[in-house]
């Protein structure tokens, strides 16, 4: 069986807790900054290509619907291939 400790023998020293409290908190994004972030990501990502290889012809998939995701489980979003027009759907 594990050792335990006795309650009473935890040293606790509060302003080591609230200085790593405000060190993480100085970390993290305002609400704002993330939004921004995310719309930035979003846009430049909108018409961009997938990495993924066109079944048919070896050409790269490229996103054809970006504003579309489907609400499958996993969501799933629609390639298209510029060069053979197959078009799937990816995780």
């Amino acid at each position: 069986m594990d050792n335990q400790v006795n309650p009473k023998d935890i040293e606790f020293d509060a302003d080591k807790l609230v200085a790593s409290v405000e060190e993480a908190a100085s970390k993290l994004k305002s609400l704002n900054e993330h939004n921004d972030n995310v719309w930035r990501n979003f846009n430049i990502s909108r018409f961009s290509y997938s990495g993924i290889a066109c079944p048919k012809c070896g050409s790269e998939l490229y996103y054809n619907n970006p504003d579309m995701v489907l609400t499958s489980n996993p969501p799933k979003r629609s390639v298209e291939c510029k060069n053979c027009k197959h078009t799937d759907y990816v995780y």
